[in-house]
């Protein structure tokens, strides 16, 4: 091979190594233009006992979307900020509950902890934990 052509190559190698490179770093980039979110989780029992399908919603002060999950059959739950990411945004919010079972006959769910009412305050950390305990019947 000449001269020439060798590092002809060569300099072709090296600028397809930088494009492939930047390319995949730029598809598989992690970063979000999301806010910060906190991993936010707990169980909702009423007099103890835990509730299975009810919706968990944390709507925060800050002006940021409202983070919401449903509680399993054993009434734990994790919620989700509205681009399905994990968590809430870290501040105060208020706590409020719905019932998500259709065949439900009535809703269990106090009005005092309702969809409108003032719910129940909590502060979310960026740093955690954020395990919360909610039973409905006590508070």
């Amino acid at each position: 091979m000449k001269p020439f052509h060798a590092h002809a190559c060569r300099l072709f190698l090296v600028v397809l190594a930088a494009l492939v490179t930047s390319t995949a770093a730029g598809c598989f980039s992690s970063s979000s233009s999301g806010p910060e979110l906190a991993e936010v989780s707990g169980v909702v029992t009423m007099g103890g006992t835990p509730l299975p399908n009810i919706q968990v919603l944390f709507e925060p002060e800050a002006d940021a979307g409202t983070s919401r999950g449903t509680s399993d059959a054993e009434g734990k739950f994790k919620v989700y900020y509205p681009t399905n990411s994990l968590g809430a945004v870290p501040g105060k919010h208020r706590v409020q509950f719905q019932l998500m079972d259709a065949d439900a006959g009535k809703d269990i769910v106090p009005k005092r902890f309702a969809v409108g009412s003032p719910g129940i305050p909590v502060d979310v950390t960026a740093t955690g934990p954020n395990e919360f305990s909610f039973d409905l019947a006590q508070k």
